[in-house]
């Protein structure tokens, strides 16, 4: 479009028509007429100034664009290019702190705020100074306006002069300030904020910032505004004094002892938070409620740990609150499954860990609730029974933890496995028996091979080679990574037999499980999975026998370094190298050849293990590698040979390096290396 037709198009009574001739100027910026510019930022049509918007924001006339905004804002009427103009002069305004400052002082009262809203737009830290001024001038309004300007700006010299104007006389000021400290997120100490908090009105929007002082002081500001009536003061609030809780440790005791001595009226704000509040409010709430050990609101504290909103110190403060705890934990019987089966489990747990403050008939009754829900509850009950058995079981809990096993609920079975291990330490014979008589075939099958790992006796060794035979892949995997505990001769034969199993994972546990064993029967089912169609097995193959130092299986293993996937050639490199072949040197150059880059790293590994002069000149190769990952590596390991050729190596690579994470590696390095 020529220039004739943009200006015509520009003055065209059609918006769109408008619109496309100052999107078409924004193409090629440099050069528009600032007349232009300013016109389409003062267009009629919103569409029309946010193109101009972008458009001036891309001029290469900036000094003389925002001399002329500045001019525009002062004087014009147009809403729309005032509104454009300071958009623009945020985006373009920044190291012109003076122009600004100079049109403030010529300006009226009445356009003042919109400079300064546009000096806060610019977020440029050179505009705090002159801010500083209109702050602590006699102009309400544009002092107003500098508040919000300097929360834009941010930093700690901003928000050190609003802290300085708390305790301003004007309590519009004043009210600005707080909201534009607590929108920042300003630490504040009780000194400086307690000027302002005088004031009633002023009092209620500051919940956040008192909780941020960290001092007891705050702490009645904060009860009183957490019984007010406004569900949005009294939320503040509550998390507020869940904030002053944490931050006051020297005087928590002291705090917790106030909030416990503290009226109906605040603990029915807390269950009102609790029960309705949003996520922060609730997770507050239930805080404050343990700290205070209010029996009544414990249900809905567990519903809220049950919703998973309460924090950590919630849990740390109910074990906290003792052996006392049971009985009202005993009495959530009825509540929601959930809820119940936190209930059980923690009472269970004191009962346990703080059995000198509980008394013996309430231990028999948890252990009463304890076998039956292990049967009859419901399974997030259930779950919460078999894990209380860590801690209660005996030799005749067993078999109804094995039973569990059977169970289609995940939580079930994971619980039940846990407080089977901790009962294999403890009395694992019984743990053995009750296991010979699961059923390897049902869902617990892989759970099951967990828990004879643990026992680790002849017996069940022999379970689990059932367990290799099972229908269940999962079941079959689990077995064979159990079996690693038996270093013997026919279990390395068995567990063979998996490396060709019709499920890709039980072969990878096969050819891992192999690798860990002493007995030279691994090698040959090893041997075999280098032939695997699967690229994995053949790579944890060949990475296994080189660890086993499997001198016999090098002809196979250099065979896989013409494998047509990069991850097997890699392996292949690696084992090798530790296996000590002959051949290595030549696998190196090749591999330094290719252009995988797990390859390559392979290559710079196996050539740390060849004569020093060899690697420092192999593995200098890597520095000038693309992949940083891959000069990385080369680093670590030039590092590792310590040598004055390889310093050298690191310093001209230094030179020429633009990553500032690998020249930190070297300039970390070097010194250690030297």
């Amino acid at each position: 479009m020529r220039r004739d037709d943009i200006e015509r198009a520009l003055h065209s009574a059609d918006p769109d028509v408008r619109r496309r001739a100052v999107h078409t100027l924004s193409l090629r910026p440099a050069g528009t007429p600032l007349t232009q510019i300013v016109n389409a930022l003062g267009d009629i049509d919103w569409r029309v100034r946010r193109e101009a918007i972008s458009l001036a924001a891309a001029s290469d006339q900036r000094n003389e664009l925002i001399d002329a905004l500045l001019a525009r804002l002062v004087d014009t009427d147009n809403i729309g290019l005032r509104n454009a103009s300071i958009e623009v002069l945020g985006l373009i305004g920044q190291g012109a702190a003076d122009k600004f400052a100079a049109a403030c002082q010529a300006s009226d009262t009445g356009v003042r705020k919109f400079l300064i809203e546009a000096m806060g737009k610019t977020r440029d830290p050179q505009m705090v100074d002159h801010l500083q001024t209109v702050l602590r001038g006699s102009d309400t309004n544009a002092a107003a306006a500098a508040v919000e300007a300097l929360v834009r700006i941010g930093g700690a010299r901003a928000e050190g002069l609003l802290k300085g104007q708390l305790a301003t006389p004007d309590l519009f000021l004043r009210i600005s300030i707080v909201e534009g400290l607590t929108r920042l997120g300003t630490q504040i100490s009780w000194r400086e904020l307690s000027p302002a908090v005088e004031d009633a009105i002023v009092r209620r929007i500051s919940a956040e910032l008192l909780g941020r002082t960290g001092d007891p002081q705050a702490l009645e500001f904060l009860l009183e505004l957490a019984t007010d009536a406004s569900t949005q003061t009294s939320a503040a609030s509550i998390r507020s004094i869940g904030q002053l809780v944490d931050k006051a440790e020297s005087h928590r005791d002291a705090l917790v002892d106030r909030l416990s001595a503290s009226d109906e009226s605040f603990r029915k704000a807390l269950y009102e938070g609790l029960l309705h509040g949003d996520t922060a409010t609730r997770s507050s709430a239930a805080y404050l409620s343990v700290l205070c050990k209010d029996e009544s609101s414990l249900e809905a504290v567990l519903q809220a740990v049950a919703d998973d909103v309460a924090c950590t110190d919630t849990l740390a403060a109910l074990r906290e609150w003792g052996g006392s705890l049971v009985e009202p934990l005993l009495l959530q019987r009825r509540a929601e499954p959930r809820v119940w089966a936190l209930a059980l489990e923690l009472a269970s747990e004191l009962s346990y860990s703080r059995a000198d403050e509980v008394a013996v008939e309430t231990r028999d009754r948890v252990r009463s609730v304890i076998e039956r829900d292990l049967i009859e509850g419901s399974d997030p009950v259930r779950a919460a029974a078999a894990e209380s058995l860590r801690w209660w079981g005996d030799p005749r809990d067993c078999q109804a933890l094995v039973e569990c096993l059977n169970s289609s609920s995940h939580l079930v079975r994971a619980a039940a496995t846990s407080s089977l291990e901790a009962l294999a330490k403890r009395v694992p014979d019984a743990v053995e028996a009750a296991l010979a008589r699961a059923d390897l075939e049902g869902p617990g099958g892989a759970d099951i091979a967990l828990v004879l790992s643990r026992i680790g006796s002849e017996g069940a060794v022999e379970l689990l080679k059932q367990g290799l035979h099972s229908g269940e892949a999962r079941t079959r995997r689990a077995a064979v990574q159990a079996l690693a505990m038996a270093d013997a001769t026919d279990v390395a034969q068995l567990i063979g037999y998996a490396v060709v199993d019709e499920d890709i994972d039980v072969q990878i546990a096969a050819v891992r499980t192999l690798g860990k064993m002493r007995t030279a029967e691994a090698n040959p089912p090893l041997q075999t999975a280098l032939d695997s169609p699967f690229p994995p097995i053949r790579a944890e193959a060949a990475l296994a026998l080189g660890r086993r130092d499997a001198g016999a299986a090098i002809p196979q293993i250099r065979a896989l370094l013409q494998d047509e996937e990069p991850v097997v050639v890699a392996a292949a490199i690696d084992a090798l190298s530790w296996l000590g072949d002959c051949q290595v040197a030549s696998a190196v150059q090749e591999a330094l050849a290719q252009p995988d880059d797990e390859v390559f790293q392979a290559g710079l590994r196996a050539a740390r293990t060849l004569p020093t002069r060899d690697a420092e000149t192999l593995i200098g190769r890597g520095l000038s590698h693309s992949g940083w990952h891959v000069r990385m590596l080369a680093i670590k390991l030039l590092l590792e040979l310590g040598t004055d050729r390889s310093r050298e190596l690191l310093a001209e690579a230094l030179a020429n390096e633009t990553d500032a994470m690998v020249r930190h590696a070297i300039e970390s390095g070097l010194p250690f290396g030297g």
